[in-house]
């Protein structure tokens, strides 16, 4: 949810260059995905006009060097000036150990990658947990990162 909108701010309103680092099993897949989710928040601005500044690069969050190949890791640290993260295990429904490995271990990873190759300012977006509208009391699997929900309202608590 947040990273989406981080990204549509970055592209479309401060005409950003951006690899995103996203969690997946092949590129056209996680591509598919990420164009669903911009097509679900933002039905009236279309993805088409950034694609050119749309790098996608499929990672593993808690693997050394994200999983990168060297060589793809490299590239990444000498090539961007900023890293932004918004992921997060925010299921609220594991434990420690479930949570430990992307909250906290891809916050380290992302420092190490900062201090790797050319200088970088990590901007990195904490929460709690996530919050919906919902008439009756959901089952757990409600508040799961891959379920569709409903287009979020300001009624929802979001804006």
């Amino acid at each position: 949810f947040l990273g989406v909108h981080l990204l549509r701010e970055l592209l479309v309103e401060h005409g950003a260059t951006v690899t995103c680092a996203l969690r997946g099993v092949s590129e056209p897949r996680v591509r598919q995905s990420l164009e669903e989710k911009w097509r679900w928040f933002f039905p009236e601005t279309a993805l088409e006009p950034h694609g050119g500044r749309l790098h996608v690069v499929v990672t593993e969050v808690i693997a050394p060097r994200l999983g990168l190949t060297e060589r793809a890791y490299d590239a990444l640290a000498e090539t961007h000036g900023a890293v932004v993260n918004a992921a997060a295990n925010v299921s609220g429904g594991g434990g420690l150990e479930e949570m430990l490995p992307v909250n906290v271990g891809l916050v380290e990873s992302l420092i190490e990658l900062c201090r790797y190759g050319c200088l970088k300012h990590l901007h990195h977006v904490s929460t709690l947990s996530i919050l919906g509208h919902f008439p009756s009391r959901p089952r757990i699997d409600a508040f799961a990162e891959r379920r569709q929900l409903d287009r979020p309202s300001a009624r929802d608590g979001f804006s």
